[in-house]
């Protein structure tokens, strides 16, 4: 029964076969997604600028806030970087577009600690590094080891931290995305509860990316009844 407690609802489900709490899993649904919008909201009062694009073949204006990158420390990166990708994308910048917004949007200091700022690439690379140098890497490490399932609640969580931590190593030792690849699906395997890995295998899921569809559909429809009245 110990073990129960501390263990991840989906592994509670495939141990016994029933659902768990309801109550249980509504209450910790709703710290997830507040604990999610803290990750994504940043509070550093930084400077926004707006620009405007069209998308092909509408005649539509969009307008998106470019948040300028001022403090390395407090400001959250790594979503700065997904925020700019994600505009870039949208707006469809060519790569001396996107140059010539990352280099008016980023402090000068910040620009000038950058091993290299001639590609997009390498200024996004750049300000990863640069956002986890405060970090040793024997801590990242010694996180990433510990990393296991039963530490959360759901499986959606144990993907977004594992997942955050092995990039955060990867870059640290400038691994290639295949051996990102590796260290990542060795260690969710590895750190996954006992009747969560043994479902896997009954269902011939060997690989990191179909492992996570699978888990996090059965996972769904988990928090699908426990929302039914």
């Amino acid at each position: 029964e110990a073990g129960l407690r501390v263990a991840s609802y989906l592994e509670r489900y495939l141990q016994s076969n029933t659902l768990p709490t309801k109550s249980g899993i509504m209450i910790s649904l709703s710290k997830w997604d507040t604990k999610q919008k803290e990750r994504q909201t940043d509070t550093y009062p930084a400077r926004v600028t707006k620009a405007k694009y069209k998308m092909d073949n509408l005649d539509i204006t969009f307008e998106i806030q470019l948040v300028h990158l001022e403090d390395i420390r407090q400001q959250k990166v790594f979503n700065w970087v997904t925020d700019f990708e994600n505009h870039a994308n949208s707006a469809k910048w060519d790569e001396s577009q996107k140059l010539i917004i990352l280099q008016n949007i980023i402090s000068a200091s910040i620009l000038s600690q950058l091993a290299k700022s001639d590609s997009t690439q390498n200024i996004l690379l750049g300000l990863k590094k640069l956002s986890i140098d405060n970090y040793s890497l024997p801590a990242l490490s010694t996180s990433f080891k510990d990393c296991t399932q039963n530490m959360f609640s759901f499986v959606r969580e144990y993907f977004t931290e594992l997942e955050e931590l092995s990039t955060k190593i990867a870059i640290s030792l400038g691994y290639t995305q295949k051996e990102t690849q590796i260290l990542l699906s060795t260690t969710f395997f590895a750190n996954l509860g006992s009747h969560t890995a043994i479902y896997l295998q009954k269902q011939r899921v060997e690989s990191y990316e179909p492992a996570k569809l699978e888990l996090l559909r059965l996972e769904e429809i988990l928090i699908n009844e426990a929302k039914k009245v």
